[in-house]
């Protein structure tokens, strides 16, 4: 017999949580007994005086600890497996390639941090993509998140999912793969900087990437050309460099007779040298010339001069991924992503252009 009146405390962690708490910690001391079917979400609520979402989302939580099971028509019962009552989920996180760059750094600590609060286990896996089914089955994965940096095959998605393996791509959310990825859309994000920058009045706009090999930074390049082409604007070859990795070519690009009346860096990592080159030409920003740069920089208070940017959540769509994951794993429901993930940071680097 479940008790009536909240066993909740003021104070606390979130109710729904305090709630999954205290029903765990009586399966576990075998009050509530293997098999023991609980009552409806509504009766809890009326026992308890809580909402039915704080109920709900109390179920969905033990039910991502594998304590309950649903089964559909009967009702929710305390899981019969006892090495359930003792599994924590055991998520991979695969990075297909050796880096130790911020943006990564990110990601890494937004998921331990997730991992603790969804109390499941995390391990981070340096693997080569055709390696990372081998070591699904080997770690027996309950799910699978994988950096999408950069030419994840969207086949890699569709088998381990195949095998029963959850699985999902994280960052960069590509056309072919969106429906098992969850991130942000670098279509999106350079159609919004175009956006942003021609409602200024611009119509003269240069881009500038680095690493043009990383598929992340192409797709970013095709979206940049395919806006210009979109709201029918020129394109000026001599205003477009993705080989901009060093700082001897920034310096070229910005030694030019005509400079465009606006520049997208679409490279988070240009962004120190660009505002560098700036400054050694003498270029006054934003009053000679507009910079827009797509994701925050290392240290982006450090820029001299600060550049408007959009800066990408990184937690939110980790916690999007796991929450997704996780749903996935316990056979819930789809968990919807915005695309966007990203937020407007105004510096003060773009205004309408100057009269020429």
């Amino acid at each position: 017999m479940i008790q009536t009146g909240s066993p909740l405390q003021t104070g606390k962690n979130a109710k729904y949580m305090q709630l999954a708490d205290w029903i765990a910690e009586r399966i576990h001391s075998g009050e509530f007994a293997p098999g023991k079917r609980l009552p409806s979400n509504r009766k809890l609520a009326g026992q308890w005086n809580l909402s039915a979402i704080t109920i709900t989302a109390a179920m969905d939580e033990l039910v991502r600890r594998r304590l309950i099971v649903r089964r559909r028509g009967s009702g929710t019962f305390v899981t019969s497996d006892p090495l359930a009552l003792n599994h924590r989920l055991k998520i991979g996180f695969f990075v297909a390639y050796n880096t130790a760059s911020t943006y990564l750094i990110q990601m890494l600590n937004s998921l331990w941090t997730l991992s603790r609060e969804f109390r499941c286990d995390l391990l981070p896996l340096y693997r080569a993509p055709e390696e990372i089914e081998e070591a699904a089955a080997e770690y027996a994965l309950d799910g699978a998140l994988i950096f999408n940096c950069n030419e994840i095959p969207a086949g890699l998605v569709k088998r381990l999912r195949s095998k029963g393996t959850p699985a999902l791509l994280l960052s960069s959310v590509q056309q072919e793969s969106s429906e098992f990825s969850i991130g942000y859309s670098n279509e999106r994000i350079i159609e919004d900087a175009v956006a942003y920058l021609t409602g200024l009045g611009h119509r003269n706009l240069g881009f500038l990437v680095g690493h043009f090999q990383s598929l992340p930074y192409r797709e970013r390049y095709n979206s940049f050309m395919a806006a210009m082409w979109k709201r029918q604007l020129p394109v000026n070859l001599a205003w477009i460099n993705v080989s901009a990795a060093r700082q001897k070519e920034i310096d070229a690009y910005f030694s030019q007779e005509e400079l465009p009346t606006a520049l997208i860096v679409g490279d988070r990592l240009l962004a120190h040298k660009v505002c560098r080159s700036l400054s050694e030409h003498g270029i006054r920003v934003p009053g000679e010339l507009s910079v827009f740069c797509i994701d925050d920089p290392d240290r982006p208070e450090l820029l001299n001069p600060p550049l408007s940017r959009f800066r990408i959540d990184v937690l939110g769509f980790c916690r999007a991924g796991m929450l997704t994951l996780l749903q996935q794993v316990n056979h819930g429901p789809e968990f919807h992503s915005d695309e966007r993930n990203y937020e407007f940071v105004e510096a003060g680097s773009c205004a309408p252009p100057p009269q020429r």
